[in-house]
């Protein structure tokens, strides 16, 4: 029996599977493409990489100015960088570590000593070298030589004495002439204890000058400050800039009391050598601003700014009571605080020099931050005087 071959089936044709179409880029195979490409590659990494904090070093500006920032070292890096106190984690270890040591070195580090001298006594030429000396420090120590020196005879109040009692004095009980250089109220030759105390506070301060001059001579450029309400010392040909010693590094930076929480507005001049600093305060500027530092009330029917408390006016409105001259003379450690931050930023010494000291109103800012503090007072430290002079009433 024959058998017919089976009959070939036809197969369905296969399908070709559908090949997309591939777009042909143009990218231009350089060493420079090479090195964008990676770099753009190590960005989108570090981009998803977490930071862990290995320590914090250091700190700058304040919280109030929204300047505050803290200098961190991170792991695995060896560069540090500055954060926004804002963005730090206050419960992280290297926080805590941080503030720990703070607190340990404001309270180890920081010294006092008063010195009860005579600054006119002490040679310009030698005088911090002496003050140092007595203090038990070396010139290469000083971060800050500060001078509030005596403003009895430069104040505006002077101007509002002029015509006082005339049948008792020749001129009022002003100090100085309101010509263009503020020059003593009466020539030398003429008995005026008036013109007399003017012409000394004018010794003073370019003794203070030639110290400073003398420190700069043998090296030590610490930085200094010198202080005064606004008024006459401004004019003085010595305080100008075409006299100002050679040398002697110079910046004007007035500002007001009430930027820096004090009660009176008290408008102040300030020659510093941070030619850096500008003072902010509250207001940004340490200006006043017409009541933008909010020490006071506006006054509804004259439509002015009222502060707290007002100076070298009416009695009755300035401070009084206990403790009331002190409140006056002493300067706003907020503002004390913003320069000496300033100037710990630009050095790494740890002493300040307080000439003319009297009340000691730097002094608690000097703990705070850590810093050795110098008094030199020619009636000394006159909180204690103020406190013995109590007790012996009381007694």
């Amino acid at each position: 029996m024959l058998v017919a071959p089976c009959a070939e089936i036809p197969m369905p044709p296969k399908k070709s599977p559908r090949v997309s179409k591939v777009k042909k880029l143009s990218v231009p195979c350089t060493r420079e493409f090479a090195v964008a490409a990676k770099q753009q590659a190590l960005q989108a990494l570090q981009r998803n990489r977490e930071y862990a904090v290995e320590s914090i070093v250091g700190e700058r500006g304040v919280i109030a100015h929204k300047t505050k920032e803290y200098k961190v070292k991170w792991q695995d890096y060896s560069e540090c960088s500055w954060v926004p106190h804002t963005d730090i984690d206050k419960k992280c270890q290297p926080w805590l570590d941080y503030k720990k040591r703070k607190k340990e070195q404001a309270h180890s580090v920081a010294g006092v000593a008063t010195i009860a001298a005579d600054l006119l006594m002490l040679p310009s030429a030698t005088m911090i070298q002496q003050i140092c000396k007595e203090a038990g420090i070396q010139e290469s120590e000083i971060l800050f030589i500060y001078a509030g020196v005596p403003c009895e005879t430069y104040s505006i109040a002077g101007r509002t004495n002029r015509n006082r009692d005339l049948h008792k004095t020749a001129h009022g009980y002003n100090f100085r002439n309101i010509d263009a250089e503020r020059t003593p109220c009466c020539p030398a030759e003429v008995n005026c204890k008036y013109a007399d105390k003017a012409r000394l506070h004018d010794r003073i301060v370019q003794h203070v000058l030639q110290a400073l001059q003398s420190g700069y001579k043998r090296g030590f450029n610490y930085h200094f400050g010198i202080e005064n309400p606004e008024g006459e010392l401004q004019h003085r040909p010595f305080m100008t800039e075409e006299q100002w010693p050679v040398g002697l590094p110079r910046a004007y930076r007035p500002f007001h009391c009430c930027a820096f929480q004090h009660k009176a507005k008290k408008p102040m001049s300030f020659w510093t050598s941070i030619l850096t600093y500008f003072p902010t305060g509250t207001t940004g500027n340490g200006l006043c601003n017409n009541g933008e530092c909010g020490m006071g009330t506006w006054n509804t029917v004259t439509g002015m700014f009222n502060h707290i408390v007002k100076i070298a006016r009416n009695p009755i409105d300035g401070f009084r009571g206990e403790g009331a001259f002190r409140q006056k003379n002493a300067m706003p450690e907020a503002w004390t605080e913003e320069f000496l931050r300033h100037a710990m930023q630009e050095r790494p010494q740890r002493t300040v020099i307080d000439l003319c000291a009297g009340w000691q109103s730097m002094r608690p800012v000097c703990e705070k931050l850590g810093l050795n503090y110098v008094a030199f007072d020619i009636e000394g430290d006159r909180n204690v005087r103020k406190a013995t002079q109590a007790y012996i009433t009381q007694g």
